[in-house]
């Protein structure tokens, strides 16, 4: 009986134009899985930076090898698997566990310490080539803004401005057309103490195109001229239009095992002159005439609203509370009803009483809670999500653990005995040096693995907390404070979706998908 093959290919997109398509991947395996006979019954693709180990089409054939549906995985190469070292033995080790082999098209290696060393040395030199790519990048991009030109994908140029580029140049030359609907928005603020929704209105009824009507490289979802204040508000604040635009604003982190962007410190941007659309003074007073509106936004804020951002449109929106003088009441609505109705994308055009979808959702949160047999069975399905995601975890760590005894097994066995005869002293202290750092950032990944489980441990708290308000609801349930009550929802991850003017439909960690009809008595 042959074996049964998955294949798994992977891109980042800066690989998409260096012979590493993803067809031409999946071609390689399938042509290395016919020659040796195996039948593939599955292909996996991710589009991903190597230098992560968790992607969405290696988590699906991770489900699939738990089944022990396969018995090998066929991969192009080591640095497809991951451009990490140990990121790539984690994923071998935790694959293999799960009873699947996997075997490379570009190299055979024998389960043997010589065999051991070349996919070391083969996985290290990957890792260091992407590292030194991505400092090449990253030394190429700093230098080009130093020399003072900008930097920036074709057709992302700020709005007033387009992209004009040379091989390893580029500048931003003022497009007049825009140019004179910044000076307005500037305008609009200063002179006529105009709102960003005020003004985006504005240019909606002028029928003034954005950015992403004109340029094919910005994602818009609203129909044309559909302005968001937010972008108003970007135009309004960014110092490209005063004439200085700045490089370096964020430095990329590794945070819990992902990459994430924070702001860099002021002193490290690099400053590149631009044409200024604006002068100073008027970008400075733009500047004050905008903290005057948040301030003045904030102070109107004197309502509670208990499903405050927890209600969402069918349009994708957030609903928003809003009270309304002349009636002396609060609503809920989604915001293109009102303050930005001109935006057009959504077709809801009613909102709905505060009073009664605060008070039909809560009831049925309160019955839903209350009832002993319905509140167990949520918080087991819970409890089952939570120990699951915990499994995933520990199987990782148990791999982890394996890896590092493998390191010391080799530290021991490997350099000081098998090597001696065929390499020179400075190599096996090189891969002794080599090891040890593995070793180390194997120890690093793990302990980020552990505060994940204990997130996962807070979360069983959070069950107990939840155990605990439910018994004191039904002796107090009618003296609950907003924020004991604001308190439970979050707990519940609550979540409201409107179906209509008189039905909402709740999810969360005590229901998914429960359909409610708004016929709240008390609220009429």
């Amino acid at each position: 009986m042959s074996k049964r093959a998955i294949l798994y290919a992977r891109v980042s997109t800066e690989e998409q134009g260096e012979g590493y398509s993803l067809p031409t991947q999946l071609v390689s395996c399938r042509q290395y899985a016919e020659a040796q006979g195996y039948t593939v019954i599955a292909e996996f693709t991710d589009t991903h930076t190597g230098t992560e180990i968790d992607r969405p089409g290696l988590t699906k054939l991770y489900q699939l090898a738990n089944k022990r549906g396969a018995d090998v995985m066929v991969v192009h190469d080591l640095d497809r698997l991951s451009r990490v070292v140990n990121y790539q033995a984690i994923i071998e080790v935790e694959l293999g566990r799960l009873g699947l082999e996997i075997e490379y098209v570009l190299g055979q290696y024998a389960n043997t310490p010589e065999g051991e060393l070349m996919k070391l040395i083969k996985a290290g030199i990957a890792q260091y080539e992407n590292r030194q790519r991505a400092e090449r990048s990253r030394r190429g991009k700093r230098g080009r803004a130093e020399a003072g030109y900008v930097l920036m994908t074709t057709g992302r140029a700020p709005f007033g401005y387009n992209y004009v580029t040379e091989k390893h140049k580029g500048w931003l030359v003022i497009n007049e057309e825009q140019a004179q609907i910044v000076r307005r928005i500037y305008r609009w603020l200063i002179d006529d103490g105009l709102s960003s929704y005020a003004i985006a209105r504005n240019l909606w009824e002028e029928n003034i195109l954005t950015k992403g009507d004109t340029s094919a490289v910005v994602f818009k979802k609203a129909g044309p001229a559909a302005w968001s204040p937010s972008t108003v508000r970007r135009i309004i604040s960014n110092p490209t239009y005063k004439g200085v635009w700045h490089y370096g604003k964020t430095r990329t982190f590794r945070e819990n095992g992902k990459k994430v962007q924070r702001r860099a410190p002021e002193s490290e941007w690099i400053a590149v002159p631009v044409p200024a659309i604006v002068d100073e003074e008027t970008w400075e007073q733009a500047q004050r005439c905008l903290a005057q509106n948040r301030a003045r936004a904030k102070r109107n804020t004197k309502r509670n609203y208990l499903l405050r951002g927890m209600v969402f449109c069918p349009c994708g929106r957030r609903w928003v509370g809003r009270y309304k003088n002349p009636q002396k009441r609060a609503y809920y609505r989604c915001p293109s009803t009102e303050s930005e109705y001109w935006r057009g994308q959504c077709e809801v055009r009613f909102s709905i009483r505060q009073e009664i979808i605060e008070c039909d959702v809560w009831g049925k949160i309160a019955e839903l809670i209350l009832d002993p047999e319905q509140l167990k069975k949520a918080i087991s399905e819970w409890r089952a999500q939570a120990e699951e995601e915990a499994s995933q975890k520990t199987r990782r760590l148990e791999a982890i653990a394996a890896l590092v005894a493998d390191m010391d097994r080799k530290m021991g066995i490997l350099l000081d005995e098998v090597l001696m005869g065929s390499f020179s002293q400075a190599i096996i202290e090189q891969k002794k040096g080599e090891l040890a750092t593995q070793r180390a950032d194997l120890e690093v990944e793990a302990e980020r693995i552990r505060d994940e489980l204990k997130v996962t441990t807070i979360t069983r708290e959070q069950e107990l907390e939840i155990t605990r308000l439910a018994e004191e609801m039904g002796e107090v349930l009618d003296e609950l404070t907003f924020e004991t009550k604001r308190r439970i929802l979050e707990l519940l991850k609550l979540r409201v979706d409107v179906i209509s003017r008189t039905r909402v439909m709740i999810s969360g960690v005590i229901s998914k998908g429960l359909f409610v009809d708004l016929s709240c008595l008390s609220a009429r």
